[in-house]
């Protein structure tokens, strides 16, 4: 005796719509996620991301699984050196002690100008086109020390977005996928010392009201010690117009009357600049991923920096010669 099994149609329609709901991201993160890298201004991303869950912030990471495998892509120059008078700022703080500190107490660390990093490890600031997405403090302590034409090494990441608010945005959610949320967070200098858009003789009090304080290096600006340094060198000549026969103290007052020159040349933000605390930080230090420990992800698409975000295809299960087309 043959048993014929009838089919179903509602019963198999019934097994497609589970397994496909089972495989797809819950819709309520897939529109959380839309709405974050819709976001246009960094200030408002930051607090979307701060509370976003989970399940939200996994779905940034299926950028490869959006139908388009190569619209999440974004490729990275490494480590271009760019002329300090071609880039933008886009915080709203620099600091006169972040930016000096280090290249007015350290001989190394002035020596470290000409390498495009003051650091001198060689590693580039994070730039997207003509905007500063982290590393404000590296450049400007290039521009302090060198000049608008002194070059600091970038690492241009294409990002997507026509603003620096747009690029900022994307360098975020990159961010938050790498390492999870809350963002991490670099807080203001907590000085007033902030020397954008100041002119020469501001800046020259500032640097004169700081003398004798210790900086990071432990030492305070301009000590004796540096001072005899630079009157030896090719540096002092080249970046500050000593001949060497200086005494100290004039050695001194040329040093800051250039020093300051050169701060109030730094180029302004465009349009309106987030404060700090929303900025993307790129430093393991304050808990955010180093920049190359995402470059990857970046560049091949991984990180979900534009919509879609999810597949939309249909999903079949095997069932023996069925198939959705024929219910």
């Amino acid at each position: 005796m043959r048993v014929r099994i009838r089919s179903d149609r509602d019963a198999y329609n019934w097994l497609f719509e589970q397994e496909e709901a089972a495989a797809a991201p819950a819709g309520d993160a897939v529109e959380k996620a839309k709405d974050i890298v819709s976001t246009k201004k960094v200030a408002d991303v930051v607090k979307k991301l701060d509370s976003a869950d989970k399940t939200t912030v996994d779905v940034l990471k299926k950028g490869l699984e959006d139908n388009d495998p190569d619209d999440d892509k974004v490729a990275t120059q490494e480590n271009v050196p760019r002329p300090c008078s071609s880039l933008y700022p886009t915080q709203n703080e620099i600091s006169l002690m972040k930016s000096v500190g280090y290249p007015l107490s350290s001989f190394k660390s002035l020596q470290n100008i000409g390498t495009g990093d003051p650091v001198g490890k060689g590693q580039g600031i994070v730039v997207s086109g003509q905007f500063i997405i982290d590393g404000h403090h590296r450049w400007s302590s290039i521009a302090a020390i060198a000049g608008p034409s002194g070059k600091v090494l970038v690492k241009d990441v294409a990002l997507p977005g026509a603003t620096a608010d747009e690029k900022l945005v994307k360098a975020q959610i990159a961010i938050a996928a790498k390492v999870g949320t809350p963002l991490p967070k670099a807080p203001g200098s907590g000085e007033p010392d902030n020397i954008l858009g100041s002119d020469a003789a501001a800046i020259t009090g500032m640097i004169n009201s700081n003398l004798g304080r210790a900086t990071e290096t432990g030492a305070p600006m301009l000590n004796p010690e540096y001072l005899t340094q630079v009157l030896a060198s090719s540096e002092g000549k080249t970046y500050f117009g000593l001949k060497g026969t200086e005494t100290p103290e004039q050695a001194k007052q040329m040093i800051i009357s250039k020093v300051a020159e050169n701060l109030s040349k730094l180029n302004k933000p465009q349009g309106e600049a987030p404060a700090r605390v929303d900025m993307p930080q790129f430093d393991p230090k304050v808990g955010g991923p180093k920049f190359d420990d995402v470059k990857g992800d970046l560049a091949s698409g991984k990180i979900n920096v534009q919509d879609p975000l999810v597949e939309n295809r249909i999903r079949r299960i095997h069932l023996p010669g069925i198939h959705r087309s024929r219910l």
